[in-house]
């Protein structure tokens, strides 16, 4: 066998082991059958919201864009400077990609109205060019969404003195609205895990779109 053929087959086995080594995301959450046999995956269904800047915002927005979500409110004096921290790192690198967003989630509604979501992100000094943070006007409603749709923990009265209790985690989800990966907000090579994982995920969508 010559030189160059041992060359191809060697550059061939490469491209092949690399292949094989590609990275895949699992589809996190109940996987149920119905009726029909026919399996039903968990995804992030429909919701409703206000932004910071007192406009609606619904399942309508997200639809047909990847994301990450997280829970927070802007008091929060432990993990959730971090967690914001983390997504200033995450929005500086995606917001020039198209179909992708950030969500932040407040638990506090009643403290963080549309003028506090603001303030906050003046604060935190971030343009927020695909960032948007979100506020209700039932604290019941949020946590319904972090637990069940987003399957975090979570409670209004569950930490010390009283405080709110919550998850530091960041949950991305793909354009089907299906969660594909947890991340640790507060731990800065998780966060550098995600922002790998990104692209990634991205190049995976575009794939299976184009198989279907």
């Amino acid at each position: 066998m010559n030189k160059k053929r041992l060359l191809v087959m060697v550059i061939a086995i490469a491209v092949f082991a690399c292949q094989k080594q590609a990275k895949q995301f699992p589809v996190i959450g109940p996987h149920l059958i119905d009726d029909n046999g026919d399996t039903l995956i968990h995804t992030i269904g429909a919701f409703h919201f206000i932004d910071q800047d007192g406009a609606p915002f619904t399942h309508e927005v997200t639809a047909g864009n990847m994301y990450v979500a997280d829970f927070f409110f802007t008091t929060c004096p432990d993990i959730c400077p971090q967690m914001s921290k983390s997504l200033k790192r995450v929005e500086e690198k995606t917001h020039h990609m198209e179909d992708f967003l950030i969500l932040s989630h407040t638990l506090d509604p009643d403290f963080d109205t549309p003028e506090e979501l603001r303030k906050y992100i003046r604060d935190i000094e971030t343009e927020a060019r695909n960032w948007t943070f979100l506020t209700t006007n039932d604290e019941d409603y949020v946590y319904e969404v972090m637990m069940d749709q987003y399957l975090l923990s979570g409670s209004p009265t569950g930490a010390v003195n009283g405080g709110i209790f919550h998850t530091g985690k960041l949950v991305l989800v793909d354009q089907k609205g299906r969660i594909r990966g947890y991340y640790e907000g507060t731990d800065p090579l998780d966060v550098q895990r995600l922002l790998e994982d990104i692209p990634l995920l991205m190049d995976q969508m575009k794939d299976e779109a184009e198989n279907e």
